[in-house]
């Protein structure tokens, strides 16, 4: 039993030392802009419902999501169309830019500059 639980929390050591963190999976979409846009997807999220994100955003609008814990890339693109239907990318974050904060959601908050504007918030309702 003792070789067991020394195994066990070997490999969990090993497994949180890897370039991937924990996350809670709340996540919140903000539009700050008076054009609608369509959210296509969210790079190297291994959930389908992160890596999709909320799909239409309405001018002035939010969507949110909270999805099961899952692990925090070390970068992540943004994919959109804007108004006008044009296909538009972003890095959010690369090779750990953006430090994960436990218990909060990730909101991305598309600006009145048209860019991508990435951090963590408590949110109440997620």
């Amino acid at each position: 039993m003792p070789t067991l639980l020394c195994t066990l929390t070997y490999l969990g050591l090993i497994s949180s030392c890897g370039p991937e963190k924990p996350f809670s999976g709340g996540f919140e979409y903000r539009n700050s802009t008076r054009d609608e846009l369509y959210i296509v997807g969210l790079s190297r999220f291994k959930n389908p419902m992160a890596s999709q994100g909320p799909g239409r955003l309405g001018a002035r609008g939010k969507a949110a999501m909270a999805l099961q814990p899952m692990y925090f890339p070390p970068e992540s693109v943004l994919t959109w169309k804007d108004a006008r239907g044009v296909e538009k990318r972003q890095t959010l974050w690369s090779q750990g830019s953006l430090e994960l904060v436990k218990n909060k959601a990730l909101v991305l908050e598309y600006t009145s500059e048209k860019r991508w504007k990435v951090f963590f918030e408590k949110i109440d309702y997620l």
